[in-house]
């Protein structure tokens, strides 16, 4: 069962590493690597990944430092925490941390699938106004952003306004006399009524995706396209 969401490994035995984030790729769309503690802060940065494992002993920065820095200024990421017996009392000093569980090593993967698949759930039991499309993309509907792989993308006014009409029916389409009407506040009838302005509205979009997200049905409408 893969999800939608990406997850970051942080381990200095390439080939622990290798083989648990092979084995992370069965849950998760997108999986990242990384050697020790300030890689694992680089790609954080970078990438924002849903669930973020780590060592409490790491080289460079602890696992400990580590989810302090992302707590500073995150506090959804989901951080799960690898620690040894030795390492308890460390494991307490990071309660109010937040962290969503921790496992004593060596972790038995039984144990660790329980707790990957109830992460995963409670990620998606905050995702009900988050609308999954292809590619990677997402809407959130409460904030009106787009994002890709928990990145925000910048959209113009008139890209937002696009996205806020086409969420507000997901099973349906949109024609272009109401996607100009919304836009633009223009129906048929109005003298001047060109659907060139939007056609190049979704140009652009295109252009700065990358990805088509937004599906053409001919004769119909328009409407987003959603991951399955």
């Amino acid at each position: 069962m893969q999800s939608n969401f990406s997850l970051l490994y942080a381990e200095d035995d390439q080939t622990v590493r290798d083989g648990y984030l092979l084995y992370f790729s069965k849950f998760f769309d997108n999986v990242y690597g990384a050697k020790d503690g300030k890689e694992a802060w680089d790609i954080y940065k970078q990438e924002r990944p849903s669930v973020i494992i780590l060592d409490i002993n790491m080289p460079k920065i602890s696992g400990l430092d580590v989810a302090h820095m992302i707590r500073e200024i995150d506090d959804n990421c989901k951080i799960i925490m690898f620690t040894a017996y030795s390492d308890l009392e460390k494991l307490l000093a990071a309660i109010k941390l937040n962290l969503t569980e921790y496992l004593i090593k060596p972790a038995k993967r039984l144990d660790l699938e329980k707790i990957l698949l109830k992460t995963i759930d409670e990620l998606n039991g905050t995702t009900n106004n988050i609308v999954k499309l292809k590619y990677g993309y997402s809407w959130d509907i409460n904030s009106n952003k787009l994002f890709k792989r928990n990145k925000e993308i910048n959209l113009t006014k008139k890209e937002i306004s696009l996205f806020n009409l086409l969420s507000s029916d997901l099973n349906g389409s949109f024609s272009n006399e109401e996607i100009m009407n919304y836009l633009y506040d223009f129906s048929p009838t109005d003298q001047g009524f060109d659907t060139s302005k939007y056609r190049t509205l979704l140009y652009r979009l295109k252009s700065k995706l990358g990805h088509e997200i937004i599906e053409s049905i001919y004769g119909i409408g328009y409407k987003l396209k959603r991951a399955k």
